[in-house]
């Protein structure tokens, strides 16, 4: 309980002081009440009595059974564990008497009554833990010897076991040969006993008929409903055919087998209602839908009806011939169970079932080799050649053992290998399809995976919010619950499991820190989710919420920003109240940050503190055209430590946020998109310049983009200079869209050019006059100069 309401207490920050009053009154409450219930559970006395009581019934058992020894170590466990709980309980108490020890002070004259009191009492209280302690800590040593001592009995029990020798292959085959004629009889003897056919009344078979009718046509309907689906869903789809085609396709194929089969295990079911011994046609109907749903399995991953096509990476030809070998597989384990391990098969002779296993070994083994084989000629799998040499040598040795009568060992050695195989190619067929999901998801390959990048505001390169995370969460999940399996798979005790298990959902200490997965995976669950609900919020406000509003673009951009960003903060911080993380560490964290901020993120900080700046202010906006420095180009982009400028040339700046604070910036957009446009223009001397004047302000006034409705200045020209070779003058005029400001210079430009050659106007050229000297006319004091200096 005070567990529960620690949790909901981390979940939020108290709005109110009468929440957070009554949320701590819950605490206290809850936490006496569990502190009570612990101190019952965990009685010192009452341990060392259960442990001293296993220790006697041990000494009691030489041999004790597996299923004993189980029970004593699972006992043992919980007891350990209460132990410890009762050690840590009884340290805390003794901490707290010495706190208030210390806060009385030392014992002298003048110490009141009351004060004596509380200090005898503290004594008392002190001793008490103290002893309590003590015994705790005998009882989890004990606990923990006596668990040392059943692993050691579980290990021997099992080395007995699987080094325990029967008849061998040759004794097997000598017995069959002296008793086949006596085995005849009796297997007839266990059919008439054990079938059940005595039970199949005329009524009975009328009805199994009508059942089987019945399912037949069921089966017949749902053949030809998933073939038309199969046909329309792959027909019309523009995706490559995936798992879900090909399940369908071949649901279609073994509808009418898997609605017979059923039909018959529930009528048998009905009719052995209540018996203690299920007659054996009743068992085989049990698993009659087994073998036909994992044939259903194989079919589809590896040889899926058409119209669907293999979806996995694998070659055609070695995904046909695998999946024929687990049908047959499929098929041995089926006859193997009913012979070998069915109440039928217990009214067989020993001898009869030994030489069943004998044949049924051999049979199994070749078709696990041959699977084994197949897989490694699979791309990835052929590169791990000595453990595919390793696999298919234990084959072999579990068929040896078998024959040679160490039969516990076999099944140990087949359990392992096939246990393993499956487990670790489950992972990897999961892996690949959980990979492949997430993979189509980000690439929206099917309609509603459209819909949905739609709606969260994801753009055609982009992944899916949350996707990282949740991907990264299921492939550990994955692959965490396979280690669990192999661990189960390699004979793992039972407490060893429940420790496992403990430690995924207690968690465990390295050092001061406390990790829990359980709850770890939980947050990053949290976190993907709301990161996702964050992008379809982001994405609804600005497409729909906003647009409805006055709200100009750049304050509903700014909105939409800091929706992001806090919808990323609040998932932060719940993901990591989910995972256990404790708030009150935050003034640690801010102390290591201040520091670091100190030595080395200052411009991380500033860049930080800029972005906040420019999303309130908003200097410039994601569209704006404005000039950094050198570089001029559309606001791509604004984050919230750098902002994405595209320059004309398409090449993408990345200008930190504080420079666009800090240095001067042209923001032709800020206001408004309009602007002005200034046009040099000089015309040779002799030309009339009210005609020119004319021209200019016609050439303006014809362009679509220049402002004549008189909501800015009309366009002008300014005869401004008599120049060395040209009249000067001026065009000015504003322009709507000032991003368009090169190409209406260039439109102005092209058609006063066009207009001067209609009019006569001449647009002049620099020209220059060159006078040359004779070198040969020398004037005297030339002549005298140069004698001189001969």
């Amino acid at each position: 309980m005070s567990a529960h309401i620690r949790c909901r207490t981390r979940w939020g920050v108290p709005a109110l002081l009468l929440t957070a009053i009554l949320t701590g009154a819950l605490m206290c409450l809850s936490g006496t009440a569990a502190a009570q219930g612990t101190s019952d559970a965990a009685e010192p006395t009452r341990l060392a009595h259960e442990v001293d009581a296993i220790a006697a019934s041990m000494k009691a058992e030489a041999q004790p059974e597996a299923a004993t020894l189980k029970h004593w170590n699972e006992r043992l466990a919980k007891l350990r564990d209460l132990a410890e709980q009762c050690i840590d309980d009884a340290q805390t108490r003794i901490e707290t008497v010495k706190s208030g020890l210390s806060q009385l002070g030392p014992e002298d004259r003048g110490t009141s009554a009351t004060a004596r009191q509380t200090r005898q009492t503290l004594v008392g209280e002190q001793k008490a833990a103290e002893e309590r302690l003590t015994t705790c800590r005998a009882v989890s040593v004990n606990a923990q010897n006596l668990q040392a001592e059943v692993r050691r009995q579980t290990d021997l029990r099992v080395a007995r076991a699987l080094s325990a020798r029967g008849p061998d292959l040759v004794a097997v085959v000598h017995t069959a040969l002296d008793q086949a004629h006596t085995w005849s009889t009796s297997v007839t003897r266990a059919l008439i006993r054990r079938s059940g056919v005595e039970q199949l009344t005329p009524a009975a078979g009328g009805v199994l008929i009508l059942v089987l009718g019945l399912a037949l046509a069921l089966g017949w309907w749902l053949n030809r409903a998933l073939s038309r689906l199969a046909d329309r869903r792959i027909g019309h789809e523009a995706a490559a055919p995936g798992l879900g085609d090909a399940l369908i396709a071949s649901g279609a194929r073994y509808a009418p087998a898997l609605a017979l089969s059923g039909a018959l295990a529930a009528y048998c079911y009905l009719l052995t209602q209540g018996e203690a011994a299920v007659p054996f046609l009743a068992v085989a109907a049990f698993g009659l839908p087994a073998v036909f749903a994992l044939i259903l399995v194989i079919r589809t991953l590896l040889n899926p009806p058409r119209p669907a096509s293999l979806f996995l990476d694998l070659p055609a030809a070695t995904a046909h011939a695998l999946g024929r070998r687990l049908t047959v597989l499929i098929w041995v384990s089926y006859v193997g169970y009913l012979v070998l391990a069915t109440l039928f098969a217990r009214s067989l002779p020993a001898d009869l079932i030994l030489a069943a296993r004998a044949v049924i070994a051999p049979v199994l083994v070749v078709n696990l080799v041959w699977a084994v084989w197949l897989l490694g000629r699979v791309p990835p799998l052929s590169r791990t050649r000595l453990i595919h040499v390793l696999i298919l040598a234990s084959f072999p040795l579990a068929l040896g053992c078998e024959w040679l009568g160490y039969r516990t060992l076999a099944e140990a050695i087949m359990r392992v290998v096939v246990g393993t195989l499956l487990i670790v190619g489950g992972g990897l067929l999961l892996h690949h399809r959980l990979q492949g999901a997430f993979d189509e998801l980000n690439e929206g390959r099917r309609r509603w995976h459209r819909l949905l990048r739609r709606a969260m505001g994801a753009h055609a390169e982009d992944p899916l919010p949350g996707g990282l995370w949740l991907r990264a969460l299921a492939t550990i999940v994955l692959w965490a619950g396979c280690a669990y399996l192999l661990l189960a798979n390699l004979g793992l005790s039972a407490a060893a499991m429940a420790q496992i298990r403990r430690l995924v959902t207690d968690g465990f200490s390295v050092g001061s820190l406390t990790i829990n997965p359980a709850r770890i995976a939980f947050a990053l669950a949290f976190f993907g989710i709301l990161l996702s609900i964050t992008s379809w919020i982001r994405t609804r406000l600005s497409d729909q919420w906003l647009s409805r509003t006055r709200m100009e673009r750049g304050a509903r951009e700014s909105v939409v920003t800091m929706t992001g960003y806090a919808g990323v903060a609040i998932a932060a911080v719940i993901a990591l109240s989910v995972a256990g993380f404790s708030f009150t560490n935050l003034a640690i964290i801010a102390g290591a940050l201040s520091v670091g901020i100190g030595f080395g993120l200052q411009n991380i900080v500033n860049n930080f503190v800029s972005g906040l700046i420019l999303l309130f202010e908003r200097p410039i906006r994601t569209g704006d055209w404005v000039i950094v420095g050198t570089t001029a180009g559309y606001v791509k982009r604004i984050s919230i430590r750098a902002t994405q400028i595209q320059t004309f040339d398409q090449a993408d700046v990345i200008v930190p946020n504080s420079e666009l604070i800090s240095t001067q910036v042209t923001n032709w957009m800020l206001e408004n998109p309009r602007g002005r446009v200034i046009l040099p223009v000089g015309v040779a001397y002799g030309s009339d310049t009210r005609k020119v004047e004319r021209i200019l302000l016609q050439a303006a006034e014809a362009h679509e983009e220049v402002v004549t409705d008189g909501t800015s200045p009309q366009p002008l020209v300014l005869f401004l200079s008599f120049g060395d070779s040209s009249l000067d003058f001026e065009l000015r005029c504003f322009i709507r869209q000032i991003d368009l400001r090169l190409k209406v210079i260039s439109d102005l430009n092209f058609a006063i050019d066009a207009a001067f050659r209609e009019e006569g106007v001449e647009i002049p050229f620099p020209q220059r006059d060159l006078h040359f000297r004779n070198p040969l006319q020398q004037s005297p004091g030339d002549g005298e100069s140069g004698q001189d200096a001969g």
